[in-house]
């Protein structure tokens, strides 16, 4: 997948949501394979609209298993959360879950305190746990 196909999923999650208030969607990206650069990450941010994206929906990713593919996930995800949007990375599916249907109210990463990189989002450490509740 490239940073299209994501463009895309997140494209149709805000088409196929805008009338449903308070809805939770779980993208399962666990098969996928993918390689996101920094400046991927900063195109996709860029392209998502945050101003129409549907009030108070949860969005959880879930991580293949790679670490290195946690972390460009975890990088996009830091920057749509902090545009505001309610979004969180997992390295497991009922963790997902779990945070999406409220029975945890944080999530809890497999990999937490990443450092990304500085041209992404400088000075930043990603604890997913205090960003998104």
């Amino acid at each position: 997948m490239n940073v299209q196909g994501l463009k895309h999923i997140f494209d149709k999650v805000i088409e196929e949501t805008r009338a449903l208030l308070d809805c939770k969607v779980l993208i399962d990206l666990q098969d996928s394979t993918f390689q996101l650069f920094a400046s991927d990450v900063i195109e996709l941010i860029d392209g998502i609209d945050s101003e129409g994206w549907p009030y108070n929906n949860k969005v959880a990713l879930v991580s293949p298993a790679e670490i290195r593919q946690y972390q460009q996930l975890a990088m996009l995800g830091e920057g749509l959360m902090n545009r505001s949007l309610k979004v969180a990375v997992f390295g497991d599916t009922k963790e997902a879950i779990s945070w999406l249907s409220g029975i945890k109210t944080e999530p809890v990463a497999p990999y937490t305190n990443l450092l990304l990189p500085d041209s992404v989002f400088p000075d930043n450490k990603v604890n997913l746990a205090e960003n998104v509740r």
